[in-house]
């Protein structure tokens, strides 16, 4: 797979990652997170994701309560990367989602894949 360029992934003033968006595979890698996600939802009894599946490797993770200028400076540092023509295999992949917990918060789960089969994260 290839990689396409760094973004933010959230809503566009409270982005929670930056992420490398896939090029090359990206298709696949869409077709193979839509037919494996839904049985480790079902597995942890937690509602399965229905956005489309989007395949990315997360770079960096931005504080929750990170202001206008931290999130202005992750967005530099991810303009700054050049992705184009970054080539990787993966071997082991990680598929997470985010169930309610007691009190309204939300908490990431995941359920680790392999097996040679390449996916990068999920939603």
């Amino acid at each position: 797979m290839s990689f396409e360029r760094a973004e933010p992934l959230g809503p566009p003033q409270r982005f929670s990652v930056i992420a490398a968006t896939l090029r090359e595979g990206r298709a696949e890698c869409e077709a193979l997170l839509a037919e494996l996600r839904d049985a480790p939802c079902e597995a942890l009894g937690i509602p399965p994701d229905r956005r489309p599946p989007l395949p990315h490797v997360t770079l960096a993770r931005v504080e929750r309560h990170a202001g206008p200028r931290e999130r202005a400076l992750a967005l530099e540092w991810a303009a700054g990367l050049e992705l184009t023509g970054v080539r990787a295999r993966i071997a082991r992949a990680a598929l997470f989602t985010r169930a309610p917990t007691g009190g309204g918060a939300r908490n990431a789960r995941g359920l680790e894949g392999g097996g040679g089969r390449a996916a990068a994260g999920g939603g």
